[in-house]
């Protein structure tokens, strides 16, 4: 009866298990890396938000090593061109230059140039020049050109002398030698003469009708006294309106005139003209200005010039007197020419 009772039970629990060699595993899932949902094996793309699973688009292992060793390989074999390129290239410029070599004529040695028989050292020591060096490869040949320089060993000839000049010296030369004039002896000025004067080459200039007893005579300035002289008053209106003309008495010319007197600081002008009469006034164009002393001392030397100009009277006239004085006063007078 048991028995039958764990077989009823058994029989009817055996629907509702099933064996576990019948179950299958669940597949696997992974979560959307953007919003989380559940990707099945084998979908490529999320459906909920369309982003596409890392592992798609993820490179094929080993490209990258295949690449490197292609392009090595490539590198190689242009460099082996290249190489190969320039030994053909050598190859056929050594046979080039061979050829051409071949093809050019021994060039001769250097022609001797006989030493001069006074220069020419003993047989003994003349050695024969060396054998001339096979010429290199050129593009283009050059015809060789003789040498005229001595062998190494022998004695380099004397220079030859120059032959003698047939043409006469250059004209310019002589003409520049005689150009040259001889050096003009220096001009030297003669010394100063005095001139003599006859005993009334003195008188008062007197233009402008002063008073007779306004000056003294004017022969006392060329007596030869120094003790007298010809005075004249500077005071009024007609200060400075005389003065002392000493005629030559020809065309003389003068130089210088020294001039002696008491009132030291005076003014003076002297003037020259070549009439026969003296000008009527100071004014008068026949007198010519040759000079002005100022502060003239009780001994002054006046130039007048070098005298080439020639005269016939010369003025002594004075516009100043001293500055503590009120007339002026001439001891003596001298010309020079």
């Amino acid at each position: 009866m048991e028995t039958l009772t764990r077989e009823h039970e058994a029989a009817s629990a055996a629907p509702d298990e099933v064996p576990a060699a019948t179950l299958e595993p669940a597949p696997q899932t992974r979560p959307c890396p953007t919003c989380g949902a559940a990707l099945a094996p084998g979908q490529d793309w999320c459906l909920e938000c369309g982003t596409a699973r890392p592992e798609t688009f993820a490179p094929a292992p080993g490209w990258r090593g295949a690449a490197a060793v292609l392009v090595a390989t490539g590198i190689l074999a242009a460099g082996a061109v290249a190489a190969a390129w320039a030994g053909l290239s050598a190859d056929a410029k050594r046979v080039a230059a061979s050829t051409t070599q071949a093809a050019l004529p021994p060039t001769p040695p250097p022609a001797q140039a006989a030493p001069p028989a006074q220069a020419a050292p003993p047989p003994a020591q003349t050695t024969p020049p060396p054998a001339a060096p096979a010429p290199k490869a050129a593009p283009t040949p050059k015809a060789p050109q003789p040498s005229t320089s001595p062998p190494p060993g022998a004695k380099a000839p004397a220079p030859k002398a120059p032959a003698p000049a047939t043409s006469t010296p250059a004209a310019p030369a002589k003409a520049k030698t005689k150009a040259k004039a001889p050096a003009k002896p220096k001009r030297t000025t003669p010394k100063l003469a005095a001139l003599t004067l006859a005993d009334d080459a003195a008188s008062t200039y007197n233009p402008y009708a002063r008073p007779e007893n306004d000056f003294s005579d004017a022969h006392l300035a060329i007596d030869g006294d120094p003790q007298t002289a010809w005075t004249a008053t500077f005071s009024g209106s007609q200060s400075g309106a005389v003065g002392v003309d000493v005629a030559l008495g020809k065309l003389v010319g003068v130089r210088a005139l020294e001039l002696r007197t008491d009132t030291p600081g005076m003014t003076v002008e002297i003037y020259a003209s070549r009439s026969e009469t003296e000008p009527v006034s100071i004014q008068d164009p026949g007198w010519r200005h040759l000079a002005t002393q100022l502060d003239v001392g009780s001994n002054e030397r006046i130039r007048l010039g070098d005298g080439s100009e020639r005269y016939r009277h010369v003025l002594v006239w004075p516009t100043e007197a001293p500055p503590d004085g009120d007339h002026v006063a001439v001891s003596e007078l001298q010309l020079f020419r």
